[in-house]
């Protein structure tokens, strides 16, 4: 098992190997400097959430509306001057971590929204959640750096920030 020290060593010292990894094709810690990337640690089991389905969005702004506002209004769902658009699919890898949400795609500006289907990776841990997924909504206004969004999450709650 392993300890909060260690996962809050691993997210502030990222080049430190604190769990072992297998070989992939995923860079263990490098991030491009210019990319989406998350970290998931599962608090109540004091592990990373390996698994965890995501769906990462880009708001497009309807050309009716792109003249008026270049911000999500209403609720979000494209009722007013827009629509999500599908902008990558990933999961977490045994570390919890998802290098680059948006593979193969360009950062840009914009507003961007992740997708986490929580349900699933608890029911795999055979515990039941209150949340069955998250989505976190974000604006990216220089595309030459990288963002990071981490999530400390339990069954029955979540946190988040804009990480390093």
């Amino acid at each position: 098992m392993i300890s909060s020290a260690g996962l809050l060593n691993a997210e502030m010292n990222p080049t430190e190997d604190t769990h072992q990894q297998k070989q992939t094709d995923e860079p263990k810690y490098a991030m491009p400097t210019n990319n989406v990337s998350s970290h998931i640690l599962d608090i109540a089991a004091g592990r990373p959430a390996e698994g965890v389905k995501c769906k990462a969005y880009k708001w497009k702004v309807s050309e009716q509306s792109s003249a008026k506002t270049k911000n999500v209004t209403g609720d979000g769902h494209g009722e007013e001057g827009g629509n999500w658009e599908l902008w990558g699919q990933t999961e977490t890898n045994e570390q919890g971590r998802i290098a680059i949400v948006h593979p193969g795609k360009a950062l840009s500006e914009g507003i961007f929204k992740l997708h986490f289907r929580t349900k699933e990776y608890f029911e795999g841990q055979k515990r039941n959640t209150f949340y069955p997924f998250i989505e976190i909504v974000f604006q990216i206004d220089d595309p030459s750096v990288h963002y990071h969004v981490p999530i400390t999450l339990s069954n029955f709650g979540y946190s988040t920030y804009k990480g390093q």
